[in-house]
């Protein structure tokens, strides 16, 4: 099962901060994506490390990172080697029926913001193209609000 099919009925969001926002922005070094998907029946479901990196690869991927209105985005590098993007899969797990996506803060993301996820799909419009459309956020005005501020500009 692909990650979109997967993460269909998404019951929770949340993005978090290693220290649980309790920290220093200026230390944080991961985060992460914390949510319950469920099927149809509503049965917690487990989200595979395979398909968070498929859906990662994508040319135009199906997880992406944005700041709190959602107007900046970044990817997610799979790949320690990547450093066109500022941020790095460190792991998928799955605790007490959530699924939990860490995320590793490159050295080279050298901005202040908040930091949001977005969930993705490919939906098909009217001229049988394909395009991106919002699944599920944690962005401003979305059903599971929550964000972290990131500071990592140096002075």
């Amino acid at each position: 099962m692909s990650f979109v099919d997967t993460v269909k009925y998404v019951r929770q969001l949340s993005v978090v901060d290693e220290f649980g926002g309790r920290g220093d922005a200026d230390n944080i070094s991961k985060f992460y994506i914390v949510f319950r998907a469920t099927d149809d029946s509503g049965n917690d479901l487990q989200v595979r490390l395979e398909d968070v990196q498929k859906a990662l690869m994508e040319d135009e991927p199906d997880i992406i990172l944005t700041d709190y209105i959602g107007k900046e985005a970044w990817s997610i590098a799979t790949l320690d080697s990547d450093n066109t993007r500022y941020f790095k899969l460190a792991g998928v797990d799955f605790k007490n029926d959530v699924n939990i996506i860490t995320v590793k803060i490159k050295d080279n993301f050298k901005e202040d913001t908040a930091i949001c996820v977005k969930f993705q799909q490919d939906v098909k419009n009217d001229e049988g193209s394909t395009k991106k459309a919002e699944l599920v956020s944690s962005c401003y005005l979305s059903d599971f609000p929550s964000t972290f501020y990131l500071k990592k500009k140096t002075v």
